[in-house]
């Protein structure tokens, strides 16, 4: 006996498909007039899953054409190799003034600490003296024995004053530039870590330069450089060095 053909619907409307060969089926049909299958209600639902069948190949074959059609298009590519060369240039500028900035830092740094350090190691002598020539002071007043001798040093009553005013000032002075140091040389580590980083991703972005690269990436590196280089500038200008104060002994101190 011939196969079955079945009378299954095609979408909402009323038109009749044979399952064997596709041909269109009049309403009330038994026989495909093509080839002469028996059209029966037993085999709408096989049919059915043949028409989905279609449909879904058909929304995948139309997916992979538009992937396809998408790989295709490609950004526009930067070829102009005096463009390449001006970015790489700039990019070359951007990374010599960051070591330029950290040579700046690393000598302003040094040259704090060198101060800070000769103060503060000019300080013990100095107050020891002043501790000492205060403790006298009060004893020649309490006794009116005038002048006083302190570690070989003679004072009248006029002259201790005036070196105690002395001494006061160099430790006040001394003491507070030795915080302005300390402060300056903290941001002065601050900015070398910042503008070494910097330094380091535009090194990044200049290894990145290259013949053929998309026209986004090369905006992208261009303003980014661009970027950078203000962040160092801003990270430079903001580091104002201490004022320096002059460490002195305790002989040059008391003339």
């Amino acid at each position: 006996m011939a196969g079955e053909a079945s009378d299954a619907r095609a979408g909402e409307s009323n038109l009749l498909v044979c399952s064997k060969c596709l041909a269109a089926l009049k309403p009330g049909a038994q026989f495909c007039a093509q080839c002469g299958q028996v059209v029966t209600p037993q085999a709408k639902r096989c049919k059915r899953r043949g028409i989905w069948f279609i449909y879904v190949a058909a929304v995948l074959g139309i997916f992979v054409a538009m992937q396809h059609q998408r790989r295709d298009v490609q950004p526009p590519r930067v070829t102009n190799a005096a463009e390449i060369a001006t970015l790489d240039s700039m990019m070359s500028q951007r990374i010599d003034a960051c070591s330029a900035d950290l040579k700046k830092l690393s000598d302003q740094e040094e040259a704090a600490q060198a101060n800070r350090d000769a103060l503060a190691g000019s300080l013990p002598d100095i107050e020891n003296f002043r501790n000492r020539l205060q403790t006298a002071i009060q004893r020649a007043g309490d006794e009116d024995r005038w002048p006083v001798k302190v570690a070989g040093r003679q004072f009248s009553k006029t002259q201790a004053t005036i070196a105690i005013a002395k001494l006061e000032q160099y430790l006040s002075k001394a003491n507070r530039s030795i915080r302005d140091c300390d402060r300056a040389i903290s941001q002065d580590d601050a900015a070398i870590m910042s503008i070494q980083q910097i330094r380091d991703q535009l090194r990044s972005h200049q290894a990145r330069i290259e013949a053929g690269f998309s026209a986004q990436e090369f905006d992208e590196i261009r303003n980014r450089a661009t970027q950078l280089a203000e962040q160092a500038s801003r990270s430079h200008q903001a580091i104002s060095p201490p004022a320096q104060t002059q460490a002195v002994d305790l002989d040059s101190l008391l003339r």
